[in-house]
């Protein structure tokens, strides 16, 4: 009985602390309303935790920031839905974002890289460069890399750049055809495979999810994150970066998101 009431006790603290709370929204996936207004909710907005969101799926979903508490995922909860509408009040969806490290390091297999680029895999200003073992996995003009996907019933094979021991990954060059941009949200099975024209043999090596953020949307997430977050030293502030774009879009290189981190924020 006294267990109890002490949970009771902590449960109903929680709920009192997050309900004098209020929120920035950082970043909005599908789609996220203000039930008593049918006002979207979207990055810049500001909430709290009384406020009822009606969310337009199971998958949409807002990352929040408080300037006391830290970064919060909210997202739809099936066990909290009283109805087959998903509607909910912020404080009883809210959860801690999950804080994944970014990747970095040198693939020395392919059996490696497959493990790396399993998953949605971040690529910041449209580049990203992937370091390998250049004696296990050589890349020259008879031996690369090259992507295969479905695109308006067609299958198109395109081959990566490389530099050195560098795998190059170009949203420019990827989202390209005969010289001509294309629509990536019409690309379908995405494939990545390595070839070796001596053995005339290409190895799939993995289901290929590159994520290229559009970078003026993201460069006013972070904006967010640096104005309302408060940080004791600058690796902290790059470590919660890190985690807020791996919660939010997928795993990012760590060498990619320094250099887009100097570019753009000089830290």
């Amino acid at each position: 009985m006294k267990n109890f009431l002490l949970t009771a006790c902590f449960l109903s603290m929680v709920v009192v602390t997050f309900a004098q709370e209020s929120f920035h929204v950082v970043h909005v996936k599908g789609t996220v309303k203000i039930k008593s207004s049918g006002e979207l909710v979207t990055s810049g907005s500001k909430i709290s935790a009384d406020t009822q969101l009606l969310f337009g799926d199971a998958s949409s979903m807002a990352a929040v920031i408080s300037t006391k508490k830290g970064r919060f995922i909210l997202a739809p909860s099936s066990s909290k839905s009283g109805s087959s509408e998903l509607s909910f009040y912020v404080k009883d969806i809210i959860s801690e974002a999950s804080g994944k490290l970014s990747t970095r390091g040198i693939n020395n297999t392919l059996l490696d890289l497959r493990h790396y680029l399993t998953g949605n895999q971040v690529y910041l200003d449209g580049e990203g460069r992937i370091e390998l073992n250049s004696v296990n996995i050589p890349m020259d003009l008879d031996r690369f890399f090259f992507i295969r996907y479905s695109y308006d019933n067609q299958t198109i094979n395109k081959k990566l750049s490389f530099e050195k021991n560098e795998l190059i990954i170009s949203a420019n060059e990827i989202y390209q055809i005969d010289g001509t941009a294309i629509n990536e949200k019409m690309v379908q099975d995405m494939t990545l495979f390595y070839y070796n024209q001596a053995e005339k043999q290409s190895t799939e090596v993995v289901k290929f999810h590159p994520i290229f953020p559009e970078n003026t949307t993201l460069l006013t997430e972070v904006g967010m994150l640096i104005e309302f977050m408060e940080y004791d030293t600058v690796e902290q502030k790059k470590a919660d970066i890190e985690a807020y774009i791996s919660d939010t879009y997928g795993k990012v290189s760590q060498d990619n998101l320094n250099k887009w981190l100097k570019i753009h924020f000089n830290i």
